[in-house]
Order: C-alpha cells, then structure tokens, then sequence
C-alpha cells in the first residue's frame, strides 16, 4: 500500500494466473448503486466471446460504500480495486486505471450504466483494423435517451463541433472507447489530459487518423447523482485550447499520410475494374499551422459570445425545457466546524412556472443531505422559498469531498440540482461560510 492509493488485487483465480486478454476500466465515485449490475453485464457479454478479463475499477474514496461492494464482487467476477485516497478526478482515475491494467486491449467505460457494456466486444475487435475505437451516439445506429435535456444535447453538440478541427470522429467526447495496450504504452508519459474528454487526448496524441467506431445507444443514468457540471464544461473548454496548442508544437508527428503522403481514391464499376482515381496532395506544413491558428482564434470568439450570451442563452434553454424550478445557489461549499458532525445550510427554490408546483423531496447518493424544513412544500407561481437543510457524514481531516443533491417534483421536469463541496473548517480548497 502507497501514500498515494491503496489497491486490491481480488478475484477469480484466472485474473492472478495469467495476464487477460481485455481490461475494462471504470472510474467511479459514488457509484455503489450501479456497480453489481455494471459488473455482471460485463461478464455476461465477454463470457460468451471466450476472452479473458479484468474488470479495474478504480474508485476514488466514495463515502457510499463502493470499495465494499467492489471486494465483494471480487468473490464472484474477475474485478481488481483501486481506492484513491489522496487524488481526485476523472481523467486522473482513468490514467491510473490504465497504468494498472493488464490487458493486451484496453477499454474505458463509465460506471453509471449509461454505456452498453454488450458493446466491448465488438469495440475490442475494431482494435485489429484501428489503433483506437470509439462507441458513438452519433453513428447510423446509435442514439440517446428521449429524456436527455434540451441543454445536455445542445452541450453534448457544441462540444464535438469545438473539437472539429482536431479530428473528423462523430464523437470526439465519447468516454466508451478501446485501444491496444502497445499503443497506450507509446503515449503514456504524454497524457496530459483535464475533465472528462481522455479520449479526444487520445485520438490527437496517439495520433490515429483511422479510429474506428461503434454505434450505441447511450441512456440516461437511473441511479445516483451526475457528476457533469458547469465546472467540467468549462474544464472541456480548457482541454480543447491545450490540445490545440499541442497539435501547433507537433505537427510534425502527424501520420504520414497527412503530411507527405498522398490520399487516393478509386471508383469501382459493376465488373471490379478500375474506373476513376482521384489523387489529392495535403497542404503544406505552414498551411496546416495557419488552419490551426485560425481554429484556435474562432475557439476563443465562440467562448467570448457564449459568455455575453449566458443570460439569454439560459432563459432560452429553461423556456423549451419547460423548467420550472430553480436552486440558488446552485453550487456551493460547506465547512463543518472542528468537533462537530453536521453544519446547517439555506438554499432558495423558486418557482419558475406559472402554475403551482409541489416539490415532493431531495436525495444524494450518499445520503448526506437532510431538510429540517417539512416536505412535500407546495411553491405557487413565481413564488420563492427558503429551505434550511442539514449536511451530515462530514469528511474528516483528509481534506474535502463534493457531492450532489437532487429535488423531485410532483411531474416531469429537468433534474433540480445542487452541487456541494464539503469539508472541515480551514481545509484546503475550501472557505469557511
């Protein structure tokens, strides 16, 4: 055991004998709920295929019991834990996740069920034509759940036309994808990646221009809290700006083909004989340099104009939702005084319809939240409220944990969501209130 993490190697005998053919890593964060069925539709869908496999789960010190329910599936599936103590993040998690593998292919998948894991098979085969494979929402055959929100789709779009200029994937914002455990040995001292995007650092500093991709259906999580937020979307945004300004210092490591080489094409007639051939020569390096510069400068005017354009932009996205209640603040920090267990919180809901609405409840996935104020808490139309809660299971010396909690309503609406940052007075990266 390090300083840095503790890991437990558990499982099947098969998963210590010898290395496996796939390593499926998941990165989780209070994820207990998710897990025993994540894990078995993962051994359902190899166990059929003959491959051998590893499941890596690399959990970074949920307060929900998620190492616990890990150690216990170890018993049954081939799963191996890492508990993080000291280090937090998703793309860190996943680095970590694939250091540790063992593997000949390697794949990365979230643990909240919204990737099919009946697709790993078919992701791991791509690996014998393509250096990466991807599962796309975007692809003939893929989709989304009907209930995604009108923001998480607009969000979703922007993100992949943001990355535009840096590959032609559908679905450059992908977190379901495979690589060979040759390709990321080859690159591992060079990720640097920020958020929740690995594998659009992938696709730019492997380099592969040849990714090959898998249609999915992605559906909407049913358990737990979401950690995306407005701090990984700006996260995403900063990623973009680094891996625009790496592929200007690297150019010159771009594939072959793309610098020197030339692209043909050919066009078959109905007898298979050779009825047109097209040959294209790539621009030269310092056309490709001032493309780039000038997709870094659109990069900067699109962000300006969506900052100016935030009021609107949100008032607009809460009309087509049908939103109709509001959290303020939506985010905010907690420090629990030394020697105590709890701290109090005030947060204001308002109703943002123009009917009454009854807001039936709240729930984290820790259960670390609970309101003093009486609900279900009928709000009429326009009407503001405050609401006092108690923020129990603190954490303790070791510094600072987030967690998110989730107001239900008495009909169908977007999630009401408050992010909190919990920790004891003084500790780093929080402010005392």
């Amino acid at each position: 055991m390090s300083a840095a993490f503790e890991t437990a190697a558990i499982g099947r005998g098969p998963v210590a004998a010898a290395a496996p053919d796939v390593s499926i890593v998941v990165p989780t964060y209070c994820e207990a709920e998710n897990l025993g069925e994540l894990v078995a539709r993962i051994d359902a869908a190899l166990s059929r295929t003959g491959l051998s496999f590893e499941i890596v789960v690399v959990d970074d010190d949920s307060p929900d019991g998620s190492a616990e329910i890990c150690r216990k599936l170890g018993g049954v599936y081939p799963v191996r834990l890492i508990v993080r103590k000291h280090q937090r993040g998703f793309s860190s998690a996943v680095i970590a996740g694939l250091n540790a593998a063992r593997g000949g292919a390697l794949v990365v998948m979230d643990a909240d069920l919204s990737h099919p894991p009946e697709q790993i098979p078919e992701l791991v085969e791509r690996l014998a034509r393509h250096k990466l494979a991807i599962a796309s929402r975007y692809l003939r055959g893929g989709g989304t759940d009907q209930r995604w929100p009108l923001r998480r789709r607009w969000l979703s779009r922007m993100g992949a036309l943001l990355a535009r200029p840096l590959t032609s994937v559908s679905d450059p914002m992908s977190g379901f994808f495979a690589l060979s455990r040759e390709s990321y040995r080859r690159i591992a001292s060079d990720l640097t990646p920020v958020g929740y995007k690995v594998a659009l650092e992938l696709i730019v500093k492997l380099p592969c221009r040849d990714v090959g991709e898998v249609p999915i259906f992605f559906d909407e999580r049913r358990r737990g809290c979401s950690k995306l937020g407005l701090r990984e979307n700006l996260q995403y945004l900063r990623h973009v700006m680094r891996l625009f300004a790496y592929r200007l210092r690297h150019w010159d490591r771009e594939p072959a083909d793309m610098q020197y080489g030339v692209l043909t094409t050919a066009r078959m007639d109905a007898n298979d004989r050779l009825s047109e051939v097209v040959t294209m020569i790539p621009p030269p390096p310092r056309v490709r340099v001032w493309r780039a510069v000038a997709a870094a400068c659109a990069l900067s005017l699109l962000i300006l104009l969506t900052l100016w354009a935030y009021p609107a932009l949100r008032d607009l996205v809460l009309r087509q939702e049908g939103w109709i209640v509001e959290v303020a603040p939506a985010s905010i920090e907690v420090a629990v005084p030394a020697g105590e267990t709890s701290a109090p919180l005030t947060v204001k809901l308002r109703n943002l319809s123009p009917s009454p609405v009854r807001v039936e409840g709240v729930r984290t996935s820790c259960g670390c939240f609970v309101a003093l104020e009486q609900l279900p808490m009928e709000l009429g139309p326009g009407e503001s409220r405050r609401v006092r809660f108690r923020v129990d299971q603190a954490a303790d010396d070791r510094g600072v944990y987030t967690q998110e909690a989730q107001f239900f309503l008495d009909r169908p609406s977007p999630p009401v969501k408050l992010h909190l940052k919990v920790g004891r007075a003084g500790a780093a990266r929080l402010v005392s209130r």
